[in-house]
């Protein structure tokens, strides 16, 4: 309940409404990295409240992560190593995954990171797994809808956060 807090709620509704209102990722597909980038951003900051709730250390905690259930799988068209999957986790979101063995209806927990442009498609987030172990595929919401996974689904996922701080 901090002004600042709410300051920056209001600024995040103010350039989303100078975008094209909710929903404007969907509406506008001349730059679909930039778009999704900016969307991020916003969805970042309407939920830091509920991440500043969580208990708990590390840089995971400074991600926004979902359950999802993915919708669809197909092989990506400029590579055979990748799939582009749609994932229901809130919203649709695309998401490129090296993982060949997800399939529709895995339930899976998503990091949204920055999105990222992987061999001409647009990824909003990276799936939580276990290394050596691929994506985790059965995964259940927990506490604060955030996924139930074991501590090391995030090793990843803190390794592309601590690049994406340090701007590598």
């Amino acid at each position: 309940q901090m002004p600042a807090f709410n300051e920056l709620q209001e600024a995040a509704d103010v350039v989303e409404t100078l975008l094209g209102g909710p929903g404007f990722a969907d509406k506008i597909k001349e730059d679909a990295l930039a778009v999704a980038q900016a969307d991020w951003v916003l969805a970042n900051i309407r939920s830091l409240e509920e991440r500043l709730k969580l208990t708990g250390s590390g840089l995971e905690l400074a991600v926004n992560v979902v359950p999802g259930r993915v919708v669809s799988a197909s092989p990506h068209p400029q590579g055979d190593d990748l799939l582009i999957t749609r994932v229901a986790a809130g919203q649709s979101l695309p998401v490129v995954t090296n993982d060949l063995s997800v399939k529709a209806d895995d339930l899976v927990g998503v990091a949204l990171l920055p999105p990222v442009e992987l061999r001409g498609t647009v990824s909003r987030g990276m799936f939580l797994g276990v290394p050596g172990e691929g994506v985790l595929t059965d995964v259940k919401e927990g506490p604060g809808g955030r996924p139930e996974v074991p501590p090391q689904a995030y090793a990843e996922t803190r390794t592309l956060l601590s690049n994406y701080i340090e701007g590598k």
